[in-house]
């Protein structure tokens, strides 16, 4: 590894992973966070895999077992809550449609929606100004 910079692998990104930076008073006085995101091919997605130490967060086993097969490494479920610092990168997974209630996506209906565009891989990072 070229890098010890941790990389969070994730199927999911919400305010919740960010909250964590901050005291209550923080947010109740307003804080200033930059999103940062960059769209991905797969080859880009390998080459950051190689580059980090990978730490997954990803909750669904189909989600993982794809991951873990286009990105060439073991991607494992892991249903935690994290929250993602100002050192730290996140490989995101990103649907760009919404499921019915209660659909968990196969890992063959995975691998044909991501061909299909509908699904998509970002590199995430923040910046917080304090």
């Amino acid at each position: 590894m070229s890098s010890t910079k941790k990389l969070w692998i994730s199927n999911t990104f919400t305010l919740s992973m960010i909250i964590g930076n901050f005291s209550d008073d923080e947010l109740r006085r307003g804080v200033d966070v930059k999103l940062k995101m960059k769209k991905l091919n797969i080859d880009e997605a390998r080459n950051i895999v190689r580059e980090h130490e990978i730490i997954s967060c990803v909750g669904h086993e189909s989600t993982a077992r794809f991951l873990s097969e286009i990105l060439g490494i073991n991607i494992p479920v892991n249903r935690v809550f994290i929250t993602l610092k100002h050192d730290e990168e996140m490989l995101l997974t990103v649907l760009k449609e919404r499921l019915p209630e209660g659909k968990v996506l196969s890992k063959d209906e995975i691998e044909k929606m991501f061909n299909e565009g509908k699904i998509e891989l970002y590199l995430i990072s923040i910046e917080i100004s304090k």
